[in-house]
């Protein structure tokens, strides 16, 4: 391999002095501008290929960088795993309940039934979008994030799309059309240190691409340093065509700051943060989610009762359906162990012990089983009625 090198100027953006738009959008902390200088970038290139780096193109001027103070000019288009929406659309976010909506509950009901998760019939759910023949909900806690999208089909309301997604998402401005992302990475190579004036990254498409580099595809980078950050982001020119998805490769890149990095932060460009920053509403201090089921298709529905350090946290039925009826109970509990007592309508009481964490969040299951001897089938395995528990520092996903 051969090291290319290439100049790209003017490429750091030059932030004014003047007032911010009194229509931006907040928050933000305030930051210093740097001044505007050229920004080098060097990338590995083979003898057969050559990788070229545009330097200032229209398509990446047009990504959005907040403002000096921190706040976004006007009212950005913004991403939320997949979905893009202005930005202000999560400062609003009414209440589902307040909209006088009742004809979308039986679709909510549906979805709830097509996932197999019945906690997304009882979320709170709230309108992020609406038209006259789609509506897409979002719900937020601490820690979860769910959405529903339901489309009008027949003269009824159907499900489309959704589900619970996981954490909470972090918000970008959306890419210009006619470019991808080009997610990246500091280069474990070489470790940062204060003291260095270039920034060692690993770049590759998110699109599908066979598994091909960028090479002259790639655009960029567009750079903006300030007195606590920098804001680096990647563009890439789409290939033509249906392409296969096993992957892409990273393609080391190395960007000359106009300073040492010091102890600046070194980010995507286009973050805006996450997106409990913008609610209108505050959510909980929870920091244990509890899931809890019931695996047994004798017993299709048990009454079960959980107690945490004597107090009760869960009392209610909870149907097998199909096996994936998994209903998750947010908790807020003070660091250390926590006895956890499991009870059933069916006889059974299991004692645990939730190791709850100084900081971050803990996550635990509690399935009921229950899988009597078959008289068909001698010797066959079972189960008597009981408990299961398991804990974790990660969060926990279900097949």
């Amino acid at each position: 391999m051969r090291r290319g090198t290439l100049l790209c100027m003017g490429l750091v953006a030059l932030l004014a002095a003047a007032c911010g738009d009194p229509d931006a959008v907040g928050p933000g902390d305030s930051v210093d501008p740097l001044p505007s200088t050229a920004v080098l970038v060097t990338l590995d290139t083979s003898p057969a290929t050559t990788t070229t780096l545009p330097s200032v193109t229209p398509l990446l001027d047009d990504v959005v960088f907040p403002m000096e103070d921190g706040g976004w000019e006007g009212d950005p288009l913004v991403e939320c795993g997949g979905i893009i929406v202005p930005l202000s659309a999560f400062s609003a976010l009414p209440l589902l309940a307040n909209a006088n909506r009742p004809d979308l509950y039986p679709a909510i009901e549906e979805s709830a039934t097509l996932m197999g998760d019945p906690a997304l019939a009882t979320q709170e759910w709230r309108v992020l979008r609406s038209d006259a023949e789609s509506v897409l909900l979002v719900a937020f806690d601490a820690n979860h994030q769910s959405e529903l999208e339901l489309h009008l089909s027949g003269g009824e309301w159907t499900f489309a799309g959704g589900g619970s997604l996981g954490t909470p998402c972090t918000l970008y401005t959306a890419m210009p059309a006619g470019l991808g992302e080009v997610p990246w990475s500091l280069d474990p190579a070489f470790a940062a240190a204060a003291e260095d004036t270039e920034v060692h990254l690993l770049v590759h498409e998110s699109a599908c691409a066979s598994g091909q580099p960028m090479g002259d595809r790639l655009i960029g980078p567009r750079v903006m340093e300030t007195a606590t950050e920098v804001r680096i982001t990647f563009g890439v020119v789409p290939l033509d065509g249906d392409q296969t998805c096993q992957g892409n490769p990273d393609e080391p890149v190395v960007v000359l700051l106009s300073s040492p990095l010091g102890e600046r932060s070194v980010l995507e460009g286009r973050t805006v943060g996450s997106v409990l920053d913008w609610l209108p509403f505050e959510v909980g201090p929870e920091n244990v989610t509890l899931h809890v089921s019931n695996q047994s298709f004798e017993d299709p529905a048990v009454h079960i009762t959980i107690s945490i350090d004597g107090n009760v946290v869960v009392d209610q039925s909870f149907d097998v359906g199909s096996q994936h009826g998994w209903i998750p109970f947010e908790l807020e509990l003070a660091p250390g162990p926590h006895e956890v007592v499991a009870t059933s309508d069916t006889g059974v009481t299991s004692t645990f012990t939730l190791d709850v964490l100084e900081t971050g969040h803990k996550y635990a299951v509690i399935d009921y089983w229950y899988y009597p001897p078959d008289p068909k089938y001698p010797g066959a395995s079972q189960t008597p009625r009981s408990f299961t528990f398991s804990q974790s520092d990660e969060p926990i996903y279900f097949a």
